[in-house]
């Protein structure tokens, strides 16, 4: 088992954001975790990530407790993640935002960190912007080079923080595929917090379903589609369609 969450709990004061958190990771899975907004989601992933240290509980990751290690030392480790709130350095160009954490994580010069973000330029759909100041970009395109420089490191899992906010049906179309391929030809364990239900369900092998700092279900997408529960969640949220589900 590549991952395991077991028990993580974390309050902010009164507000318990994750309430006795489990759940396995196999090497090669993609998980797409979904849920409503404030269901702890992006809590659980600053736990992993090391940007939180959980209250109580472990994360086991390749036989290994890392819970509470920091940041630095998780993406040495192989887990890599993005943001949901884009974090790059708006004066610098695309291929150097790529290419930092090459040179800060794995000591790698610049010019073979520079040729290494290249092969992810080209993945994330942005070839021929190499050199463009990220401040030029479009927020959908700063969301492909955080995604770029989240996998620049070749990591085993990565975090994928909604980066399909916002997209057309034809521009998540290439998310989904992009998705595939990190899984597919990088061979990168994948686990996918996403608002896009269908999205998630027709790309990942399983799909956690979190509310309320608790996980609800954990099944197959089929499964987890005709859950009750969910539909009210997403029926909700797409304002009275089930098109998402």
């Amino acid at each position: 088992m590549l991952l395991v969450v077991n028990d993580v709990r974390k309050s902010f004061g009164g507000v318990k954001a994750l309430r006795g958190v489990s759940f396995n990771v196999e090497e090669g899975e993609m998980v797409g975790l979904v849920g409503p907004n404030g269901a702890g989601k992006t809590t659980l992933f600053n736990v992993i990530a090391g940007v939180y240290k959980p209250d109580t509980g472990t994360v086991i990751y390749d036989n290994k407790d890392i819970t509470g290690l920091p940041p630095h030392e998780i993406i040495k480790r192989g887990i890599s993640r993005t943001f949901q709130v884009v974090r790059l350095f708006d004066n610098m160009s695309v291929i150097d935002n790529i290419a930092l954490p090459l040179l800060f994580v794995k000591g790698t010069s610049l010019k073979n960190a520079r040729e290494a973000a290249l092969e992810f330029i080209e993945l994330v759909g942005l070839k021929g912007k190499e050199y463009t100041p990220i401040g030029s970009l479009t927020l959908q395109e700063k969301r492909r080079v955080e995604l770029a420089r989240a996998l620049v490191t070749r990591p085993r899992l990565v975090l994928i923080d909604e980066i399909a906010a916002g997209l057309r049906p034809k521009e998540l179309l290439k998310v989904e595929d992009t998705i595939r391929r990190i899984n597919k030809e990088y061979m990168m364990t994948v686990i996918w917090v996403e608002h896009h239900f269908h999205s998630v369900a027709k790309t990942c092998h399983r799909i956690i379903f979190l509310d309320q700092g608790r996980i609800i279900i954990d099944d197959k997408p089929e499964v987890v589609a005709k859950d009750p529960r969910v539909i009210k969640t997403y029926v909700g949220e797409e304002g009275g369609s089930t098109s998402s589900i």
